[in-house]
């Protein structure tokens, strides 16, 4: 899977080593609206540069504040998709004031907007937070909460869990323990040995169409070390889904 890097903060230059494993760049510092809400405008040009880039490949998006990436992403699919999303929040809160894109409602936006997107699975928020989504979004949403990873039922849940779709992956590192990696959002609990599981069960029956990966730390604020934590893991992350690529292609 090609690697993609779009640097809107200015973090991976923080992260030299991950710059170089990837094989594009995009220089997002200098676009005008990018943090958390995306102007209009900015939109416009984030899909152009997004069309030169495959959707099928693996997308490293800096922190938590430009997740609405992956709307774009997934809109240059060219079929249809089954979405899973770890993340610790809904992202599905409409904005207070003007209907503009933003890393707080970018999933909200998908399940009304994008009919390719066939199913969502949404693994990691808490129980609250998921009994606010409005009740025309769900038809298509299958969910596991924060508690269920807390209580271990999770496992059964996964489970029941069908698709018939490939499989695109959006993943914000805000879902796992602050002590696996710190980002720059209120974190849950899971664990990186528990990501992985999860992760490998949905491989396990389809194929994966692209993925998504932001939640970087504020890199003004973040100490060395979190930075190579965080580094770490995406690695983790990003050399499984390249591993399983290769061995597809090669079997």
């Amino acid at each position: 899977m090609r690697k993609t890097i779009l640097d809107f903060s200015g973090i991976y230059r923080e992260q030299p080593s991950m710059k170089e494993w990837a094989e594009d760049y995009l220089d997002g510092t200098g676009l005008r609206g990018t943090d958390c809400y995306c102007d209009p405008e900015t939109e416009k040009e984030l899909v152009r540069q997004l069309e030169k880039m495959p959707a099928g490949g693996i997308h490293l998006m800096d922190s938590g504040n430009y997740h609405y990436v992956s709307k774009l992403f997934l809109e240059t699919c060219a079929g249809e998709v089954s979405l899973v999303v770890l993340d610790h929040h809904t992202d599905m809160q409409p904005p207070a004031l003007l209907p503009v894109l933003s890393c707080g409602s970018w999933l909200l936006d998908t399940l009304r907007e994008n009919p390719r997107v066939r199913q969502v699975f949404l693994i990691g928020p808490p129980q609250e937070a998921l009994d606010q989504i409005p009740v025309e979004c769900r038809e298509r949403l299958l969910t596991i909460s924060q508690e269920e990873l807390g209580d271990g039922s999770w496992r059964e849940i996964l489970g029941t869990f069908r698709t018939d779709w490939p499989v695109y992956v959006s993943v914000d590192k805000d879902v796992l323990a602050p002590e696996v990696c710190r980002t720059n959002w209120d974190q849950g609990t899971m664990r990186l040995e528990e990501m992985m599981e999860i992760l490998r069960w949905f491989a396990g029956g389809q194929q994966i169409a692209g993925v998504d990966i932001c939640g970087e730390p504020d890199h003004r604020e973040a100490l060395p070390e979190e930075l190579r934590q965080s580094s770490r893991v995406t690695r983790c992350l990003a050399d499984f889904f390249d591993g399983l690529d290769k061995r597809e292609k090669e079997g």
